[in-house]
């Protein structure tokens, strides 16, 4: 492995970790905007804060925070699927 390998390596892995966080960010972004438009819904709003406050959170109407957290934690992880067709 020469010098210009280690480099192509590392610029990829670089660009691979950018990647990943600009997604993260990109999910937060629509979490918040989503969170924004439940917090326009009365019933989705009163309903989505009552079942979290039976487990224990109480947010307070921070639907965009709670949004934005959400999206960027769930920006971490993408559904992958497979499919396969058995011919008979």
């Amino acid at each position: 492995m020469d010098l210009e390998d280690i480099l192509l390596s590392l610029g990829l892995g670089l660009l691979a970790s950018v990647l990943v966080f600009l997604l993260a960010i990109a999910g937060a972004i629509m979490g918040a905007f989503t969170g924004f438009c439940i917090s326009l819904v009365p019933f989705l709003r009163d309903w989505i804060s009552t079942g979290l406050s039976i487990f224990g959170f109480n947010i307070n109407g921070h639907f965009v925070e709670l949004g934005a957290t959400l999206g960027f934690i769930g920006g971490f992880f993408r559904a992958t699927f497979e499919y396969s067709r058995k011919r008979d």
